[in-house]
């Protein structure tokens, strides 16, 4: 049986309210594992067995500030259709200045064959990066960590609520919201963004 899009979202903003209260919980000043390695580079794609030790071991921003080629910073030009149907053309520029920042976590996009996503940045990662956080760079510093999510080859076998898959990618995830507290927060407020 395959799981439904409704049980799926649910599953994808429990495990969201699931980091926050985490998060919450360790205390914001809290330091990450002290195996925590910020990498510009991806890694060397990992098997499941070796899921904690990746998500443990480093953080691959597919956006974050500063970074150059970062998706959630790329054109944001965007074409604006009011109700009469004449469209214009938006341009937009990321804000160099603002107070807070966005933390986003991308849908399940990857298309890798494994029921765990590796951390290479991919189109996948990229196109869900510019259609639904790129704007939001316009009034924020966009975060975005790359983490083992569960695969739509998952979803397809019917693996989706795997508890271990899911642990998977939650300790990922949550590996990365730790290092962005610990190296790049610097008490600033955050917005969570999730799909």
């Amino acid at each position: 049986m395959q799981p439904s899009c409704a049980s799926l979202t649910r599953v994808g903003f429990a495990a969201l309210v699931c980091l926050l209260a985490a998060a919450c919980g360790s205390g914001a000043g809290s330091a990450p594992p002290a195996s925590t390695i910020r990498a510009s580079t991806p890694p060397v794609p990992v098997t499941s067995g070796q899921a904690s030790q990746a998500s443990a071991a480093r953080t691959v921003w597919l956006c974050s500030a500063g970074q150059a080629d970062d998706p959630c910073t790329s054109s944001l030009r965007a074409t604006v259709v009011p109700a009469h149907g004449a469209t214009t053309v938006q341009d937009a520029q990321a804000s160099a200045g603002s107070a807070f920042d966005c933390f986003y976590v991308y849908p399940t996009v990857s298309t890798e064959p494994s029921d765990n996503a590796d951390l290479r940045v991919q189109s996948a990662e990229v196109n869900a990066a510019v259609a639904q956080a790129a704007r939001f760079s316009q009034v924020c510093r966009v975060w975005a960590p790359m983490y083992r999510q569960v695969t739509l080859a998952a979803l397809v076998k019917g693996v989706g609520t795997d508890p271990q898959s899911v642990a998977v990618a939650y300790d990922s995830l949550l590996s990365a919201w730790r290092d962005y507290l610990a190296h790049d927060n610097h008490g600033r407020p955050v917005i969570f963004i999730g799909h």
